[in-house]
């Protein structure tokens, strides 16, 4: 059991944890668990599994985490938000969604266009569903024209770069890719 940190009040008897077991658990967000001493008649802790996919970190991530772990405090539409948001650049599939809750397809996609309608997300895709944080898509356009920018300074007699440059230098899924070079070019 590693802890991040208590909270503050009204909750100042509740703890953010990071718990690592010997044996896989199938857990999801919010499934209650209690956490037992060994031959222990009582248990120590209960609590609610905010993150079942939680990695192991360094130190230096640790207020990210618990950043992360207060955002999905929440109810499921702000749970899908804050897996959104940690996802980053590549966005969230509906199928890790499924792996990481127990939110039915109709809630899901019900969420995702009330996320999409307050210009908190973008949806790529909704067969399978796939959703990308608006901050990340607009950090995504921002680094496209910084990395152009740069590329034409360093070779200022070519007209461009390639896609595939592009897509290469920026490790991004080409529908990404393809959706932010168009919001660019529109945007002239």
């Amino acid at each position: 059991v590693y802890y991040y940190q208590q909270l503050a009040p009204p909750r100042q008897n509740t703890c953010l944890v990071r718990i690592h077991s010997r044996d896989s658990l199938r857990l999801k967000w919010k499934d209650k668990f209690e956490l037992w001493a060994p031959g222990g008649g009582m248990p120590l802790a209960e609590g609610l599994v905010l993150n079942p996919r939680a990695k192991k970190i360094g130190r230096t991530k640790e207020k990210k985490q618990a950043a992360l772990l207060q955002k999905l405090m929440g109810d499921e539409k702000q749970m899908v938000l804050a897996f959104m948001e940690n996802k980053g650049k590549l966005g969230l599939h509906e199928k890790e969604v499924f792996d990481l809750a127990s939110v039915s397809r109709q809630n899901l996609l019900r969420y995702s266009l009330e996320l999409e309608e307050e210009g908190k997300i973008r949806i790529l895709s909704f067969s399978p569903l796939w959703l990308l944080f608006k901050p990340s898509f607009d950090f995504i356009c921002q680094k496209i024209l910084y990395f152009l920018g740069h590329y034409h300074r360093q070779h200022p007699n070519e007209e461009g770069v390639s896609i595939g440059h592009l897509k290469k230098r920026l490790e991004l899924p080409s529908q990404i890719l393809s959706l932010a070079i168009n919001r660019l070019a529109k945007e002239k």
